[in-house]
């Protein structure tokens, strides 16, 4: 049976890649640009998001995830997936910097089931609002995770939350604008 899940959550990670011109960045990220529907928001920085604006939209590469933890004992995958999702938001910053497609968008989101984190390299996150898009991201972390983390590395499914994160261009490049130095 697990065979049989695996199959059909690569081919829908395959198919929503697709449908949303996602781009491979880095080891962990994909990025892709496209109008943002959710409510306005003004951030620390005094971007102002508002609906319609052109905005980038973080996916995390969970095929990649489900390799780090299939090789790695609990705290070994975390280190892995941290030090790889960093690199990655380096070449994300890059990407927007070179890349003309990417040089009118002001702020990057994504949804994750991470709790807010991430204030210190600019992030801000915070809880869907509830309703329907909510229980079925809820439902679909609650499978991914199955399918990609083995059991004992799983968080707990009472305290699994989607949550939207967000981060400016200014801080994006603030605090991921230079990799070589001491993150090698």
């Amino acid at each position: 049976m697990n065979r049989v899940l695996s199959k059909l959550f690569k081919c829908h990670e395959a198919i929503y890649h697709r449908i949303h011109h996602l781009q491979h960045i880095g080891s962990m990220l994909y990025l892709g640009t496209g109008y943002y529907h959710g409510s306005a928001r003004i951030f620390a920085d005094g971007t102002y998001l508002k609906p319609g604006d052109m905005a980038g939209f973080i996916h995390f590469d969970n095929e990649c995830l489900a390799d780090l933890y299939s090789t790695k004992n609990a705290s070994g995958a975390a280190f892995s997936f941290t030090r790889l999702l960093l690199k990655s938001f380096y070449a994300v910053a890059e990407r927007v910097v070179n890349d003309p497609a990417f040089q009118s968008i002001q702020v990057f989101t994504g949804i994750t089931w991470f709790k807010p984190h991430g204030s210190r390299f600019g992030f801000c996150a915070g809880p869907l609002p509830d309703g329907l898009k909510k229980k079925l991201l809820n439902w679909h972390f609650r499978l991914l995770l199955r399918m990609v983390l083995p059991a004992g590395h799983s968080p707990s499914n009472s305290t699994l939350e989607p949550h939207q994160f967000y981060l400016t261009r200014q801080q994006l490049l603030q605090h991921f604008a230079h990799e070589k130095s001491s993150h090698d």
